[in-house]
């Protein structure tokens, strides 16, 4: 066991070393957080504290080391305030105790550094974020990344560039305000060279404009083709992009994404890609391509970042968000943004500061952008002199694809190890150690990594059998997992799950993957998502907490049985604010429920006697198991308390659910 000391001078080696071994408590979600001189005093204050099994953070300007007896305590770790220190430290950290965004940090500031306490907490809050982002979107990146290799190096690959000096770039978003601007694009067309981000393609094409080039970077962003282009547009996109996508596309210009961890494996392979810019929004990305490329004016239109007249962020009155902040906008006055749009706003801010030319914001209307030239569209093409040529030049097909697959072919038969299969098995640990860090069931996990290899054969191997899991959103280690789950306490409802009847899903809800969070869920009469809101995990646990405060809630009391539990969110919102609190679903829209398990795995959050109940009349066993759980209930001398969803509370199969639950 190595002693307490300064982190920063530890490899992640040293770091992991110390760290094995231990584990939190189950769904100890908290972190304390020391600011100031780790003096002895503190640090024996610290140490007792850090007995009781929370892990504790000190962080202290410059060289702290020099003011303290090391201590020995494996869970008081101590690092300078310097980000490039706090950072990597916090991460790993995060990652070993199942903290990230939406969770405690417990702050204790000695007096004296109150100013260094307001410059850490956005740095600590920023950490925490990117540690659940990567967490959550890690494996999906990985997928699609092994799902592209074929088509990055494929005769499709091409590189770009421009050959005239002088030349105009418009890179054109998705906001509200797009339309307008059609009649000025189509007058000045052969003026300028048109990138458009992948959402607001549809929308061009039914102004009669066809972008010159492409640019996705969301490793979901198929959700934005209906149909693939036939046209002969390039696609600019990054390894990590939706897998479905390039397919539709008949050039691909592939870049590099900057994120060190989705670098490696390319790298690894001998792929070179370009790096390009990444950051909140793909605009950043369609900005650094332009300017990489030479344009020598850029402007940006549809780039609102503020909601339209209707209450929705692209117009046309979907996606409705209550809510939201005024803040200045291009033609003066305010407008309404969400969090999401000022955090992509901060993003081209950002961007535009490091930026060695002048960028111009021609959005017509929307949210004014600090760095940015706001010029009209019409006075801005008028100075767009000089008729833009772009080649696209082929790229010779490269070997990564056929290295990959003959690496992991010699591993998966001989067990001999490579650089290339030693990263994806790491990829793989780090990301189901993560789960086990905030699971409450931990045991319900100690299959995953074997499952989830035959995910990553069918990804590598490029489906030979096809069928529902042949792409990278739909994952049959996370359907395992929930299957074994509820067959604990419900044989008969994980019986149906393995069977073909639940794979017909239900035509009434319409669900689509979120990152490998839990997954989306509308209504398919009205398009509405059962957890609107600018963050559905925040919106689904105001809501929750709003309900429990107004029912008066009360653990020792009350027995919660969520019915219809449409998307799930505030059952795993209960379940990992509460760790450990018994509760039950009734759930009349199984269907619905099986679609669910394909996209996301969340049962490690709940405790091992919890029960699962399908009610309908194919479940012959379900009004025994719900008589049984009342039963249950009274014995503990409590009621039951229900909860369903405000959008299915009405729904035939809700109100029988609730009516025999209550009776």
């Amino acid at each position: 066991q190595l002693p307490a000391g300064r982190i920063e001078n530890m490899n992640m080696m040293a770091l992991d070393a110390r760290l094995a071994g231990h584990s939190r408590p189950a769904g100890n979600h908290v972190l304390t957080v020391f600011i100031g001189a780790a003096t002895p005093v503190a640090v024996a204050a610290l140490n007792r504290a850090a007995e009781q099994g929370v892990p504790i953070l000190c962080l202290g300007p410059g060289d702290i080391s020099a003011e303290l007896t090391v201590a020995s305590n494996w869970r008081l770790f101590f690092s300078s305030a310097a980000p490039v220190a706090v950072c990597p430290v916090l991460t790993r950290l995060a990652e070993f105790f199942g903290l990230e965004e939406g969770f405690q940090i417990n702050l204790t500031v000695q007096q004296g550094y109150e100013a260094l306490r307001d410059e850490l907490l956005p740095l600590l809050a920023q950490v925490l974020s990117q540690v659940k982002f990567s967490r959550h979107c890690g494996l999906l990146h990985l997928r699609c990344l092994l799902r592209n290799l074929p088509a990055i190096c494929g005769e499709g690959a091409r590189s770009l560039r421009l050959a005239t000096a002088g030349a105009t770039a418009v890179i054109c978003g998705a906001g509200p305000s797009l339309e307008a601007t059609a009649a000025l694009l189509w007058c000045h067309r052969r003026d300028y060279f048109l990138i458009a981000v992948g959402h607001a393609v549809s929308r061009l094409r039914a102004c009669g404009l066809l972008p010159d080039l492409v640019v996705e970077i969301d490793a979901e962003c198929d959700r934005n083709w209906s149909e693939f282009m036939t046209e002969d547009v390039p696609l600019a996109a990054f390894p990590t992009v939706a897998s479905p996508v390039p397919a539709g596309f008949r050039r691909l210009v592939w870049y590099g994404e900057p994120e060190r961890e989705n670098r490696l494996l390319p790298e690894l392979l001998g792929l070179q890609l370009p790096p390009v810019a990444a950051a909140r929004s793909v605009m950043v990305t369609a900005l650094d391509l332009a300017v990489q490329a030479g344009f020598a004016r850029i402007g940006m239109v549809g780039s609102d970042l503020c909601l339209a007249d209707d209450g929705s962020i692209y117009g046309g009155g979907q996606g409705f968000f209550p809510g939201g902040e005024a803040v200045p906008g291009n033609d003066g006055g305010t407008v309404i943004s969400l969090p999401a749009l000022l955090g992509i706003r901060e993003a081209l801010e950002r961007y535009a500061a490091s930026c060695p030319q002048p960028l111009f914001n021609c959005t017509a209307g929307g949210a004014r952008i600090a760095g940015f030239h706001w010029e009209s569209l019409a006075t801005f093409l008028a100075g767009a002199v000089v008729t833009p040529v772009v080649e696209f030049a082929p790229v010779p097909p490269h070997p990564a694809a056929t290295e990959l697959v003959a690496a992991w072919t010699r591993w998966r038969n001989t067990g001999e190890m490579t650089a290339v299969t030693a990263l994806l098995q790491e990829r793989l640990r780090r990301f189901s150690a993560q789960l086990r860090a905030d699971a409450v069931n931990p045991a319900l996990l100690a299959d995953f990594p074997s499952r989830l290899l035959a995910d990553l054969d069918r990804d590598i191997y490029g489906d030979p059998g096809g069928g529902r899991f042949s792409g990278p959103y739909r994952s049959a280690a996370f359907r395992a997992t929930a299957i074994a789950a509820v067959r604990g306490g419900n044989p008969e409802y994980a019986a149906w799950l393995d069977g073909p009847e639940a794979w017909g899903g239900d035509p009434r809800f319409h669900v689509r993957s979120w990152l490998e969070a839990l997954p989306e869920v509308r209504l398919a009469a009205t398009g509405r998502v059962l957890s609107p809101g600018d963050n559905r995990e925040h919106a689904a646990q105001e809501r929750l907490t709003a309900f429990l405060h107004r029912e008066g809630f009360d653990p020792a009391r009350h027995f919660m049985v969520f019915v219809a539990p449409g998307d799930w969110q505030e059952v795993v919102r209960f379940a990992r604010s509460r760790p450990g609190l018994p509760f039950a679903v009734l759930d009349p829209f199984p269907e619905l429920f099986a679609a669910v398990i394909d996209y996301s795995v969340f049962f490690h959050y709940f405790p091992a006697t919890t029960t699962i109940i399908a009610w309908g009349r194919k479940f012959r066993k379900a009004p025994r198991l719900l008589h049984a759980l009342r039963r249950t209930v009274a014995g503990r001398d409590m009621t039951i308390m229900p909860r369903c969803l405000p959008d299915l509370a009405d729904m035939p199969e809700t109100v029988a659910a609730m009516t025999a639950l209550c009776e």
